[in-house]
């Protein structure tokens, strides 16, 4: 078996338990709270929860999936996201930009709380990035500027404007950029939960993800911030995914954990993103007994491959979207 190569100081596992503790659920502004609000005032819901469940249906960011037709890259790059239920609903997602064919973004975001003012928050942290993403931060211009320092200075700046609209909130995030020219990988992480590089052969390399979350005091997140390099090589895959699959519990209330992760993921009959994708739901779907999680979670895989396999599409798994 092989071994999993870890960060000089090793992870501290970035569920919202490990780092929302003490934080104040967001006093919702603008029509984030005229949305909740409303549903309040008019009686429509029995609880929080319920509500919760109503406003994530329509928020909810779906997984999107790459068209390798627009892309300008010496290898086929092949794609896989999926979004899986949970029993409480909550703000989680990932998203990608495509900038000039040439160069691939990859979001994940994660907020705290699990109810509707997460899912809200969710969807504006997603807002933001994409605002940022094509149009740079004021101080960086977006990918390919050549600014190794982009995704970082991005995450700062969503950071900003998250504690000056919505005080309290927390959403764990990772944003990485890959030349698909070269396959060099530019990141930056405010406590994303688990991210790793796979290796055809079945090894791993785990990337430092760890931080503290947007939302949080600015000076801490931009201090904190993850930055880091690699590259990815032919027939290599990247994994991200959100807390929620780290937080999945057995009938015993034990989470899944980094652990479990990683021994899953050496048992992964190679590095094609579906697969990759559909052994951690399998995973997932023995450890907890149930289909459903007990929280809101999701993934993505990336691979670079050989030319020979672009035109081979892979059918989504009924998973991928509930």
């Amino acid at each position: 078996m092989s071994a999993v190569r870890r960060p000089p100081d090793g992870l501290v596992e970035g569920t919202p338990e490990a780092w929302n503790a003490g934080a104040e659920t967001p006093d919702a502004a603008g029509w984030i709270g005229k949305a909740v609000g409303y549903w309040r005032d008019r009686g429509r819901q029995a609880s929080e929860h319920d509500l919760g469940r109503r406003v994530v249906t329509c928020l909810r960011p779906r997984a999107r999936h790459l068209d390798a037709a627009t892309l300008h890259s010496p290898w086929s790059v092949e794609h896989a996201a999926a979004v899986w239920p949970g029993r409480v609903k909550g703000g989680c997602g990932t998203d990608f930009l495509v900038f000039g064919g040439t160069g691939l973004g990859l979001f994940v975001a994660d907020a705290a709380g699990w109810n509707a003012t997460a899912s809200a928050f969710r969807a504006m942290t997603g807002v933001l990035w994409r605002a940022y993403a094509v149009r740079g931060d004021g101080a960086s211009s977006p990918f390919p500027a050549g600014d190794p320092d982009a995704p970082g200075r991005i995450l700062a700046a969503i950071g900003r404007d998250l504690t000056g609209y919505v005080p309290g909130g927390r959403v764990a995030a990772l944003y990485a950029v890959v030349d698909l020219m070269s396959g060099a990988m530019t990141y930056a992480s405010a406590n994303h939960a688990g991210a790793y590089v796979l290796e055809r052969r079945g090894g791993m390399t785990m990337l430092d993800t760890r931080g503290v979350p947007l939302g949080a005091d600015h000076d801490a997140v931009t201090a904190n911030l993850r930055r880091g390099q690699v590259r990815l090589a032919e027939g290599q895959s990247l994994l991200l995914v959100t807390g929620g699959v780290l937080a999945a519990e057995n009938q015993l209330g034990e989470p899944f954990g980094l652990a479990r992760l990683e021994r899953c993921l050496q048992t992964r009959p190679g590095c094609d993103p579906w697969a990759v994708i559909s052994t951690v739901h399998q995973a997932l779907t023995a450890y907890t007994g149930s289909p459903e999680l007990m929280v809101e979670a999701a993934a993505v895989c990336v691979r670079l491959a050989a030319r020979s396999r672009e035109g081979a599409q892979e059918p989504a798994p009924s998973h991928a979207n509930d």
